[in-house]
Formats: structure tokens, C-alpha cells, sequence
């Protein structure tokens, strides 16, 4: 994750991280592969990446060598896109990945940008909301998935749910626990009773 570059990093530490990230695993696909695994890769790529033309020159000259057999068996998340993107520019930036991987995520994490200044408390907008609706619908509308990592209520995650976002995670789906907890899936039902049992 890019938790692990430094806080004041350029972009061309994001460069060369996702770079870097990007040639390691997949020479370890290569290798699970002879071994006759199963195995697929899920890789991020910043939007800062793939929006500088030095960081998609880069990204793209690794993804041109890599063989058909393996870009099946690898799919992206297109990470940190910012605030206000127009969705022809997210449309544009998104055909650089699509004929290189099986499949393109975007995903919009909670809780940064706009939302982090104004609202102290973590608790989004309704123009956050909005906002972040509108972005995901509009990867929809591309034939991406869409994603919501770091929802931190079930308000949130009611409204996102109700506007068609496909996968939603964050620390409101977890209890305290020294293990991995077990994979549990939420239907819409279920985030309006806790939100319910919350709010009582």
C-alpha cells in the first residue's frame, strides 16, 4: 500500500513504487504460473501514475512486454483518483489499462481530500457523498468495477449501497480482533438494522 512511501513523497517515488510493485509481482506470477498454480495478481496504480505522462510511459512499457498468458491473470485498482475528474478524463486515463489487465477497479477511499479538511469528525457530506456517487458512476458506465474502501458509518455505507456502488469495505465492517477475521458479506438489509441498532 502506499502507506509505506513517505509522507512527503514525490511523484516520482509513486513512479517508481507502482513500477517497482508492478515488475516484482509479476515475475512472481510468472513463477507461481511454472509451478503450475492458479494464481492471479491484483496490483494498484495511482492516478498520479497514469495521469503524468513520464509514470504512464513507464507503467505502459513494462505492461507491453507482458505476455497474453499473463494479462489474463492480472487486474488493477486505479487508486487515489482526486476530487472533480472530469469523466472524459477519467474515461481516457482509464483505455491506457484496460487492454493490459483483466480487470480495472476504481477505487475512491473515504475520509481524503475535501472531506478530510472540512469534516474533522470523519463523518462525509452529503456533497462528499454526492461527489463520490457521481465518480463511481461514471466507472460503471465505463464497464469498470466500482469500489468504496474506508466507509466509516452505515449512513455512508447505506447511500453508496443505494446508488449502485458494487463493493464497499472499512472499519465500520469490523470488531476488535488479534486474528483475520472470517470474510462476511453485508446485504443492504443488514447496514439499515445496524444502522438501526446504532442509532438506538
Amino acid at each position: 500500500g502506499y502507506d509505506a512511501l513517505p509522507f512527503d513523497a514525490t511523484h516520482q517515488d509513486i513512479f517508481s513504487f507502482d513500477i517497482d510493485i508492478l515488475e516484482f509481482g509479476l515475475m512472481a506470477l510468472k513463477g507461481s504460473l511454472k509451478e503450475g498454480k492458479r494464481s492471479h495478481v491484483v496490483f494498484n496504480v495511482n492516478f498520479e501514475t497514469l495521469s503524468a505522462a513520464q509514470g504512464r510511459q513507464q507503467l505502459t512499457e513494462v505492461l507491453r512486454m507482458t505476455p497474453p498468458t499473463l494479462r489474463q491473470r492480472i487486474y488493477v485498482n486505479l487508486c487515489d483518483v482526486p476530487e472533480g475528474i472530469p469523466p472524459s478524463r477519467l474515461m481516457e486515463l482509464c483505455q491506457y489499462l484496460t487492454p493490459f489487465f483483466r480487470g480495472v477497479t476504481v477505487v475512491m477511499r473515504q475520509g481524503t481530500g475535501r472531506s478530510a479538511i472540512k469534516n474533522i469528525l470523519s463523518r462525509l457530506s452529503d456533497a462528499d457523498l454526492d461527489w463520490t456517487k457521481s465518480t463511481l458512476s461514471t466507472a460503471r458506465d465505463l464497464g469498470l468495477v466500482s469500489t468504496v474502501v474506508n466507509a466509516t458509518s452505515w449512513r455512508e455505507v447505506i447511500k453508496l449501497a443505494e446508488s449502485g456502488v458494487q463493493l464497499i469495505s472499512g472499519p465500520v465492517f469490523m470488531e476488535r480482533t488479534d486474528k483475520l477475521p472470517a470474510v462476511r458479506q453485508f446485504s443492504l438489509s443488514d447496514a439499515r438494522r445496524l444502522e438501526n441498532e446504532q442509532a438506538t
